[in-house]
């Protein structure tokens, strides 16, 4: 079949497409802090939370890990934003984004 401007083709792909992955939550099961260990200090500091570079003892991988004061949050009158931020952090999933685990 020859190809012209704007004709659709049907491909002979006999490829599989993967079924899709469980979330990440999901495939890393239950995860406890006593899991990580800190390195390298802290990576950024905001008014109520700091972000720590940690690594997973059972498998060497490094993440990032946001620390907040429930008492400065709540004292700041920010609930709602931190729920607002979990809800969207669950919803999305974008490479320059970093996954919430």
């Amino acid at each position: 079949q020859e190809k012209t401007a704007g004709s659709i083709q049907e491909e002979d792909d006999d490829e599989e497409i993967p079924p899709p992955q469980a979330p990440l939550a999901e495939r890393l099961g239950p995860i406890t802090l006593d899991e990580f260990v800190a390195t390298k200090g802290t990576l950024g500091q905001g008014a109520f939370a700091k972000v720590l570079r940690v690594k997973r003892q059972s498998t060497g991988k490094v993440y990032a890990l946001k620390v907040m004061s429930k008492a400065d949050i709540v004292a700041m009158g920010q609930v709602i934003h931190i729920l607002q931020e979990t809800a969207i952090l669950n919803q999305i999933a974008h490479p320059f984004i970093t996954n919430k685990l």
